[in-house]
């Protein structure tokens, strides 16, 4: 199970633009690793999210995300 929440800021005059986002994943899963939804998490910002890699350089983007494991 993968969620992502996003948090934006926008510029206070028009045009408001996005100044600011930030993505937090919420991943669950049975056998997860820190190390791979890390990489995943990174993976999408850098290189699979085509929103993301539009913005880079005009928009300041973060990301964080919480891991649950499930033992089912």
């Amino acid at each position: 199970h993968c969620e992502c929440e996003l948090n934006a800021e926008r510029a206070d005059s028009a045009p408001k633009v996005f100044t600011a986002i930030h993505a937090h994943y919420s991943v669950k899963g049975k056998g997860l690793s820190e190390k791979a939804v890390a990489r995943a998490v990174d993976l999408s910002a850098q290189k699979y999210c085509s929103v993301m890699l539009m913005l880079k350089g005009n928009v300041d983007i973060t990301t964080s995300y919480t891991l649950e494991n499930t033992s089912d």
